[in-house]
């Protein structure tokens, strides 16, 4: 008699343990989909934008760039634009969904960027003040 309440007990646990990967797949799933519905097209966007720019430099347009901290007016408004569509839904989640956005963000961003960058040419003004 002493073993069945231990079984149940047992079972009991197994199936809060199951329930609970369950609904940690399901979290996952629908942060990724967030992800691929509301920020995923804009960052395609945004690098098919960054790909289509003329990245032939003047010396000028170096001068320029490397004037304003170093980072290209795109990149400015690129990250000012990212944080506005990710700081949207900071308020709706819990901090863990949050920042499960935000790398799956960082890991999109970053694949994007990479694959418009080896998309583009540039000039040998950026060699000479590397």
């Amino acid at each position: 008699m002493e073993r069945l309440p231990c079984t149940l007990f047992q079972s009991c646990l197994t199936d809060l343990n199951n329930s609970s990967l369950k609904f940690q797949s399901l979290l996952s799933h629908g942060v990724a989909e967030l992800c691929n519905a509301a920020v995923k097209p804009h960052i395609k966007s945004w690098a098919d934008t960054f790909q289509s720019t003329d990245h032939t430099l003047t010396e000028d347009d170096f001068t320029s760039y490397e004037a304003n901290d170093g980072i290209r007016p795109f990149l400015q408004t690129f990250i000012v634009t990212l944080d506005g569509a990710l700081k949207a839904f900071k308020a709706d989640l819990i901090p863990a969904n949050y920042d499960s956005l935000v790398n799956l963000t960082a890991a999109e961003t970053t694949f994007q960027l990479e694959k418009a960058l080896f998309k583009c040419s540039f000039n040998r003004v950026l060699q000479l003040y590397s």
